[in-house]
């Protein structure tokens, strides 16, 4: 039997914010409801030079300063940044 890959079928676990960003007919979204909350992180290349990746290190980082969102901050990390915890 032939497995998710390739079928038209997958099962993935995102955050429920693709659910009200991303619509398609074939795409059903069904909340997990007895799990625990988990760590979400931003991983990019530290040299990367797009535009779009520094704004949106600086979103995450103007959360993650505020408190917002249930963030805490994880401590410093190699490049000097600190990695962050969602309690979403």
């Amino acid at each position: 039997m032939p497995g998710p890959s390739g079928s038209g079928e997958a099962i993935a676990i995102t955050g429920s914010s693709v659910m009200d960003s991303y619509r398609h007919p074939e795409v059903v979204f069904l909340p997990v409801t007895d799990a625990e909350p988990c760590p979400i992180s931003l991983c990019t290349r530290i040299d990367d030079p797009s535009p779009i990746v520094a704004t949106l290190r600086r979103a995450v980082r103007v959360v993650r300063e505020s408190g917002a969102g249930g963030h805490r901050s994880r401590g410093p990390t190699s490049d000097g940044s600190r990695s962050v915890r969602s309690n979403r």
